[in-house]
């Protein structure tokens, strides 16, 4: 049974899940309002949506609603509609996620097993979903409408695992693809145009993420399936550093300013949770906390992290 433990500002969603707990995200309803939505890896097949102040539950989706095996989550507004996109092994899914309502199916999202996800805002005021496609492509759809946006983005050799995207001031947007090929491969969002691409040998890309950091470091950040981080300079795709050598396959890495500071912040296969700084890969924090992680900058700086076990806890804390 579901029970929700509040201490110290630390709290804890007891058996949120029948199983292990991902993905997990953290979303806005307003600016006020914050909720978390986990989805659960084997029998507990369904996604929830808590508040992520009380803990309570907002919602489920229904049994049989979710198509099987969900591997990422994004959530976006568009024309004032808040929307709950799921990558799955039949392509993307979108809920209402204020109320938990699935919305219509098109058969442009239908395009198998989508492993990644993620969302930018165009030009024209649109925003778009992205994702990695285990048909070894990058495909993109409009979020409001689920129709196809644009050419697919083609390089990868293999299945395309994780994906992230990042507005850059003065830039534009660019999005970041890692693939069980070794490599992550750049693009400018706005044309699709390859920009450049960077090798890790002999290992799967698991998990990517990009940064522009206080500090002024436009990074990138990739966990792959050996247990090293690498970093590189997302503008130039120069590498930051020596990598990060973990000791155990990466689940899931979140990069994000902690106190100002550019933090990397992983999941391991081992339940642990690490935390190293971005610029001189120095461990920071270590703590046994989970499976998955999410993370979201408060107004005051301050990061909420969630995270979740392989027996379907989920914990929320600043840090």
């Amino acid at each position: 049974m579901t029970h929700v433990v509040h201490h110290n500002g630390h709290l804890r969603i007891i058996s949120a899940h029948d199983g292990i707990v991902w993905p997990l995200l953290l979303g806005r309803l307003s600016s006020e309002r914050v909720v978390l939505i986990s989805g659960a890896a084997g029998p507990d097949n369904r996604l929830c949506c808590w508040d992520a102040t009380s803990g309570d539950l907002l919602w489920a989706t229904h049994e049989g609603e979710l198509c099987h095996g969900c591997f990422d989550l994004s959530a976006v507004t568009c024309n004032g509609k808040n929307i709950l996109a799921a990558a799955t092994e039949s392509g993307v899914q979108r809920w209402d996620l204020p109320s938990g309502m699935l919305l219509e199916a098109t058969e442009e999202l239908a395009l198998g097993t989508i492993w990644g996800l993620d969302s930018y805002a165009t030009g024209d005021g649109k925003i778009l979903l992205v994702g990695a496609g285990n048909d070894h492509l990058l495909h993109r759809w409009d979020a409001e409408s689920g129709t196809k946006a644009g050419a697919p983005l083609a390089g990868h050799r293999s299945s395309v695992k994780c994906v992230a995207s990042k507005a850059v001031p003065g830039r534009g947007t660019l999005i970041a693809s890692g693939s069980d090929d070794g490599t992550v491969r750049r693009w400018d969002a706005a044309n699709g145009e390859f920009l450049g691409v960077s090798k890790v040998i002999n290992a799967d890309i698991l998990d990517v993420d990009l940064l522009v950091s206080k500090s002024g470091v436009f990074l990138l950040t990739c966990g792959d399936s050996d247990g090293v981080l690498h970093r590189w300079d997302a503008a130039t795709g120069q590498p930051l550093g020596a990598p990060i050598e973990t000791g155990e396959m990466v689940g899931s890495l979140v990069s994000v300013d902690v106190v100002g500071e550019p933090m990397i912040i992983a999941s391991s296969e081992s339940g642990l949770v690490r935390q190293w700084h971005a610029l001189t890969g120095h461990l920071v924090d270590e703590s046994p906390a989970g499976m998955s992680v999410a993370a979201m900058v408060q107004a005051d700086g301050r990061v909420l992290l969630a995270t979740g076990t392989e027996d379907g806890e989920i914990s929320l804390r600043m840090v």
